[in-house]
């Protein structure tokens, strides 16, 4: 309860006292030490006190202040302590702590400056230093201190100045911590202070908060008295009545009039003697009022309220012809009539014109603002910053992109023109102007203002117009940056796309070469990344490079070049593996290396080969801004790498995009020049003497030609080593092409043609021609001939190209020999030659002769042959000077004989006395007595033959002795041979007719004979068909005189077997000579 004040009569005794009282509670409180938080606490009523109980302290304070009662429940408080003030102990950090960082801080601090001091040049005085401290003498009183000098010094004190600021911190934290006490107890104290103002905020704002609220819930006090009496009389009788007569209506015909007359009035002020801005003229008069207009801006009806002429005009209505068309409150329209009133009455339709249209600008602003704030909460998002500054507003775009930002300012212009522009002496006139800053610099030379429609307002068609402006100005940079080569054979793309209407983007289009991929280059309108389409894993990738730039109109480039160049790299490696390349990876490049051996700037190249392809050579693309170019490679070994030891370029870029068809074409003319690159090596080396020539072909022609156009020549004369006086079988050089490669397991194989022109012989290309069986090797009917070479890859084919020229040489010759002797050829080719031969009693006797590389020639016969006797002889006839001897006998000195002409010659010679040996040794095979069996037939060689007789015992030797172009024969007895009885001594005589030739004996025989044979001094000598029938003779003479000398009783005279026998003709025994000879073998 609220106690009842009763003044004292002693008033000032009584407040005297009391304040005594209190004064004495207070002292004994300090006496007490009785302190909370550092305030004496307030007595306590249940200790020990004077007072003890509550009867005594409220008489205690009635006696002192009057008639006073404290409340109980006050008194109860009094007992209860306040809390403990809450510790802040958790900022807290050790002294220590902080001494060794300054510490530390100093040192390091002072070595920092005496490493600048040292990095200081030395004085620039000169003058000698002395135990490292210069001299700084004076001269003339003038002190002698360089401006390094002075440096150092001001350095050192700045660095002592702020040690020492640090330091003088130090010391005072120091002495406040000995007193931690006391400053712990004042930041309690401190903190506890500022949470009592802010809880004492926060009430008062609850408590205005919740009088606030209470509004609603107020309670309304009508009238409802008065109402009632207005609602059923119309009127209050206590309201006054003042007798006010209504004024009388108008008629229709008083109003028209009316009009008219404000409009003649107005008509006539405004055309005479009202002067009009030049920029604010009325467009039209009606209805009692002057319409102004001003386009995109404000249409504002005004009238007159008196005919004097210096009266006002005064505001009627105001519409606006733009979009979005503000609407005026009820609540503003009365502020914007005083306001245009107030601005007429000033400055008449000037002050008008300039009120209204400051209101305008600033309201279009404030529109751009609002639609820009809509833009941030929807599409445009966290991309856009907006922010107005005083009248001007300023949008940022693309904010989450680095480096620096672009934005556009939009404001009022004070339309001031320079000195000397036409209309710069009149009136200035605001307008909307708008600034764009792309990447922090200011855009000059662009009507920025055709980007902005002012009567159909719309923030986000003037962003999308300013940022396809900067995304085009991007993408332009990125053209000129890129500079791909493009001329009118190229089949790069660069082009820029741009916009022809505002609904378009720009857009970049750029390929490298026909196999690279068309990207398409965008920046996109809300973020301002530069897009790249299509889609890939490498475009991906170098896309985030790009946005990451800080810079990239300078940067972006260069990276869109590692694109083009890494993309066109990668289809052309994935369509070499689809074609079996693979990719050298192994290489120890770098780029000077790169820049030495292709001669271009270091760049994207690959290196590809091939299963079985070595490791010295290779294929090599580079990619530039040109598109590909192909080179051919020399790899060598380095460690365990390889690095490049030389290349040589030969392809350009395809016309069309590449295919398994170009790489076919590009593998076949690089594994040419790898081919021809590797025998060039040799025929330096042995001193050859050839050329290279490589067609010019357009890279059209290349790709779809399937000849290599390249050739090389080698003259013949330097390649075979021929001597002066020797004619080859090629005319002056051979051309080589190479027809592509061939796969044998893990090794590759060349496949070089050459042709080669020789002296034309009709006949003999005919029959080339015709039975040539060697694919290999073709003829053509002018006696040109065409071969096919298969050499490993990479190596040179010198050597095997003179043994296949070679080669050829002898097939021409087997070919003119096999004519010239009238052979008939079954199968010509270089390995194998098959032919039939005979005369006019065998005929059709077939010969196959194996020429071997790895070994001696072969003659392959039938058994029933007469030349199976002589078979191996033959070959050794064919094998004897190597299988590419052109050794050469001459029979007529205008032929030239090779080995096969001496085989074909031995063919022909011996083959009737061949078949005389089997007639001889067929008879009688079967017979058992030793007087009838067949002779023993040694052959010596192919052009001498022993014939042996067992009974009697007698030997012929059987030898060629040509005689010009005649083939002759010659038999006779072995010298030395036994003779059984002067009878067959007698009987050879007769039929060798020794000693009794004569020319008419000659005659005689020869007549006799038809010139077959003829004897000659101590034989017989033959033709070539006689030696048959006289070795036939021979054979019977024999048999007969065996015969009849078995029939005859033995003679007890005869000597032993082995007795040394008597020789008809002078001679050695067969067996001992067969011994003596290295090249017999002895056939049965």
């Amino acid at each position: 309860m609220p106690g009842v004040l009763i003044m004292d009569q002693d008033g000032a005794d009584s407040a005297r006292k009391a304040k005594d009282v209190q004064s004495k509670a207070a002292k004994k409180g300090v006496e007490g030490n009785n302190l909370t938080n550092g305030v004496p606490s307030i007595p306590q009523l249940d200790g020990p006190s004077d007072v003890h109980d509550d009867s005594s302290l409220n008489a205690l304070l009635q006696d002192s202040v009057g008639q006073v009662r404290i409340p109980d429940s006050l008194i109860e408080s009094w007992k209860q302590l306040p809390p403990e003030l809450q510790h802040y102990q958790e900022s807290f950090r050790p002294l220590s702590t902080l001494i060794e960082r300054v510490a530390q801080t100093c040192y390091n601090g002072l070595e920092q400056t005496i490493e600048a001091m040292a990095a200081r040049s030395s004085s620039a005085s000169g003058a000698p230093v002395v135990n490292g401290v210069g001299q700084n003498g004076i001269v003339n009183g003038v002190s002698q201190i360089s401006k390094d000098d002075f440096v150092k010094r001001t350095m050192l004190m700045n660095f002592a100045r702020d040690q020492r600021d640090k330091l003088i911190k130090l010391m005072v934290l120091t002495q406040w911590a000995r007193q931690v006490g006391d400053v712990s107890k004042m930041v309690d104290i401190t903190n506890w202070l500022f949470h009592q103002i802010r809880v004492h905020e926060e009430a008062t704002e609850w408590i205005g908060r919740v009088k606030l609220n209470m509004l609603p819930l107020k309670q309304s006090n009508p009238d409802i008295q008065t109402a009632l009496e207005v609602l059923t009389t119309g009127r209050a009788s206590w309201m006054p009545h003042l007798n006010y007569l209504p004024p009388k209506p108008l008629t229709p015909e008083k109003l028209l009039k009316t009009i008219r007359s404000l409009n003649a009035l107005l008509a006539i002020r405004l055309n005479l003697e009202e002067e009009q801005p030049k920029h604010f003229r009325y467009s039209h008069i009606a209805n009692g009022r002057a319409t102004w207009i001003v386009p995109g801006e404000f249409e504002v009806d005004l009238s007159i309220a008196e005919e004097k002429p210096e009266s006002q005009f005064f505001f009627i209505d105001i519409r606006f012809p733009f979009d979005p068309a503000p609407e005026i409150p009820d609540n503003f329209r009365p502020q914007l009539e005083n306001m245009v009133n107030f601005a007429l009455e000033t400055n008449g339709l000037v002050g008008c014109y300039d009120t209204l249209h400051d209101l305008i600008l600033t309201h279009k602003i404030t529109i751009l603002k609002q639609q820009a704030l809509e833009l941030r909460t929807q599409k445009w998002g966290e991309s856009i910053g907006v922010e107005s500054v005083k009248r001007s507003l300023i949008v940022q775009y693309w904010m989450d992109l680095p480096g620096p930002k672009s934005w556009i300012e939009i404001g009022v212009a004070s339309g001031r023109k320079k000195e000397g522009e036409p209309g710069w002496r009149e009136r200035p006139i605001p307008q909307i102007s708008m600034r764009w800053f792309r990447d922090g610099v200011e855009v000059h030379g662009l009507d920025l203002m055709k980007t902005m429609n002012t009567v159909h307002l719309s923030m986000e068609q003037t962003l999308n117009m300013i940022v396809k402006l900067h995304g085009l100005n991007l993408l332009r940079a990125i053209h000129d940056g890129l500079a791909l080569k493009i001329d009118s054979t190229s089949t790069s793309v660069a082009t820029l796309v741009q916009p022809k209407s505002r609904a378009d983007s720009p857009a970049y289009k750029c390929q490298l070469g026909a196999s690279g991929t068309a990207f398409t280059l965008a920046v996109d309108n809300v973020t301002g990344d530069l897009t790249i389409r299509p889609e890939t894993a490498l475009s991906s990738h170098f896309r985030q490079d790009i946005n990451a730039l800080k810079n990239r109109s300078a940067d972006a480039p260069l990276i869109i070049r590692k694109l083009l160049q890494s993309d066109l790299q990668s289809n052309t490696e994935q369509l070499g593996e689809r074609r079996g390349w693979e990719i050298i990876r192994n290489l120890n490049t770098n780029k000077d290396t790169i820049s030495n051996v292709f001669s271009m700037p270091a760049g994207y190249f690959g290196v590809y080969s091939r299963p079985g392809w070595g490791e010295q050579w290779a294929l090599a693309a580079t990619y530039n801004s040109s598109a590909e170019k192909w080179w051919v490679v020399a790899l060598a070994e380095s460690g365990r790498s390889r690095i490049i030891r030389a290349a040589s370029r030969f392809a350009g870029p395809s016309p069309h995009r590449l295919s398994i068809k170009n790489l076919d074409a590009i593998e076949r003319r690089g594994t040419t020049l790898i081919s021809f690159y590797a025998t060039t090596y040799e025929l330096r080396k042995y001193k050859i003497s050839y050329s290279i020539r490589q067609d010019p072909m357009s890279a059209q022609s290349f790709f779809k030609s399937t000849d290599n156009h390249v050739a090389l020549r080698i003259y013949t004369r330097d390649l075979l080593r021929l001597p002066k006086n020797r004619k080859a079988v090629a005319k002056n050089s051979i051309h080589l092409t190479h027809s592509g490669l061939e796969y044998r397991g893990e090794h590759a194989m060349h496949r070089i043609k050459g042709v080669v022109r020789a002296s034309p012989d009709a006949g003999l290309a005919k029959l080339l021609r015709e039975n040539n069986k060697d694919k290999d090797v073709a003829f053509h009917p002018r006696g040109a001939f065409a071969f096919l070479l298969r050499t490993p890859f990479g190596k040179g084919f010198r050597g095997l190209l003179r043994r296949r020229i070679l080669y050829i040489e002898r097939l021409r010759h087997v070919a003119e020999t096999l004519k010239v002797e009238k052979f008939t050829c079954l199968k010509l080719s270089l390995a194998e030659v098959v032919f039939t031969y005979g005369d006019e009693i065998t005929k059709s006797l077939r010969a196959a002769i194996s020429f071997r590389e790895d070994g001696p020639t072969h003659v392959e016969l039938e058994p029933s042959n007469p030349h199976h006797r002589v078979q191996t002889l033959l070959s050794h006839t064919l094998s004897v000077a190597g299988p590419t001897s052109l050794t050469a006998v001459s029979t007529s000195g205008a032929q030239a004989w090779s080995n096969f002409g001496m085989f074909a010659f031995y063919l022909k010679a011996t083959l009737p006395l061949l078949r005389a040996f089997n007639d001889i040794q067929s008879r009688g095979a079967d017979e058992v007595r030793p007087q009838t069996r067949p002779p023993h037939i040694y052959v010596i060689s192919l052009d001498r033959y022993q014939i042996a007789y067992s009974k009697p015992t007698v030997q012929f030797d059987v030898e060629l002795a040509p005689r010009g172009d005649e083939i002759l024969w010659k038999c006779q007895a072995t010298k030395g041979t036994q003779g059984e009885n002067n009878k067959l001594v007698d009987e050879l005589k007769k039929l060798f007719a020794i000693g009794e030739m004569s020319n008419k004996s000659k005659a005689v025989v020869s007549g006799s004979q038809e010139k077959q044979w003829w004897p000659k001094n101590t034989g017989i000598v033959a033709t070539n068909q006689g030696i048959a029938t006289v070795i036939l003779k021979v054979n019977d003479l024999v048999r007969s005189f065996a015969a009849t000398a078995s029939a005859a009783p033995p003679n007890p005279n005869n000597k032993s077997v082995g007795a040394k026998p008597q020789s008809i003709v002078k001679g050695e025994p067969p067996q001992k000579k067969i011994k003596q000879e290295k090249d017999v073998i002895e056939l049965d």
